[in-house]
């Protein structure tokens, strides 16, 4: 769905969402830009255990309504290049409770979080076989947002959540990393994203450490400057795992649009049998 400012005011009239806006009550410390299904929510979970509570993971703004719309704003307003707009006080309305961030939608902000959080250590995270990350991603992501039958497209019209995360936050987060087109450009975006941050960190002389899971706890901790926990490095968000989580993140939503949808025909055929009851 193509959002402008317009569209997305009268669309938050029809299907509204409540908002909440935190303020920063601790230092943004990590910035963890690697694209989902890249080890996202293990170093989530490594993260919070050496400390940095909370960190920001795509669930959150899933399973938060909340978040949803202040996440679509910073999204209208990068895609207007007005980059100077998109400050650390902007982006604390969404991440001022955190101490890290990864996985999306924060990934696709990659270049304004280094501006906004200039302090803040950066891990590329990254996926080391790109066919098993793409196999991976279309398996959880991109299957669970493109729409399996009419009746789940239909539903998304009758709840406001359903509505926001199916017919437009799964485009502005997840198919714009990938120019919108996940099966023809999925892999050579996944590629140019860390070229293009790695280009960019070198020349800036900002430090960073390139890791992936199989790396466990050593280079994470020695870069951040952590002791290394004795604890096997978490292992999470298994493809049965997502669709898990997923279901039950949307369990009430489906409820209430399935209620909503009922309503909606059972007032439409009364009205109907009123009508033709009415005589001409």
């Amino acid at each position: 769905m193509q959002l402008t400012p317009l569209s997305f005011d009268i669309l938050r009239l029809i299907y509204p969402l409540p908002e909440k806006s935190p303020t920063r009550d601790r230092p943004l410390q990590v910035l963890a830009l690697g694209i989902s299904r890249s080890g996202t929510e293990s170093l989530r979970q490594a993260l919070i255990e050496l400390g940095y509570d909370d960190c920001h993971h795509g669930f959150r703004y899933i399973t938060d309504p909340t978040e949803i719309l202040p996440w679509v704003r910073l999204v209208l307003t990068q895609r207007q290049g007005k980059q100077s707009k998109l400050t650390a006080e902007e982006f604390d309305k969404v991440l001022g409770d955190c101490r890290a961030v990864t996985d999306t939608p924060s990934c696709g902000f990659a270049n304004e979080l280094l501006d906004a959080y200039p302090d803040a250590k950066v891990i590329l995270n990254y996926r080391e076989d790109l066919d098993a990350w793409y196999r991976s991603a279309d398996a959880t992501v991109e299957k669970h947002n493109d729409f399996l039958t009419w009746w789940d497209w239909l539903l998304t019209f009758f709840d406001s959540r359903l509505f926001w995360n199916h017919q437009v936050t799964f485009f502005l987060f997840w198919r714009r990393l990938f120019e919108y087109d996940f099966k023809s450009n999925g892999k050579s975006c996944y590629l140019e994203h860390y070229a293009g941050l790695e280009r960019r960190l070198n020349k800036e002389g900002r430090r960073y450490l390139k890791w992936k899971v199989e790396d466990d706890w050593d280079p994470l901790c020695y870069f951040l400057d952590k002791p290394v926990p004795n604890i096997p490095f978490p292992n999470g968000n298994t493809p049965s795992d997502f669709e898990a989580r997923m279901a039950r993140a949307y369990a009430e939503s489906r409820a209430n649009a399935n209620r909503n949808l009922s309503i909606f025909v059972a007032v439409l055929v009364g009205t109907g049998v009123l009508l033709r009851a009415v005589p001409w």
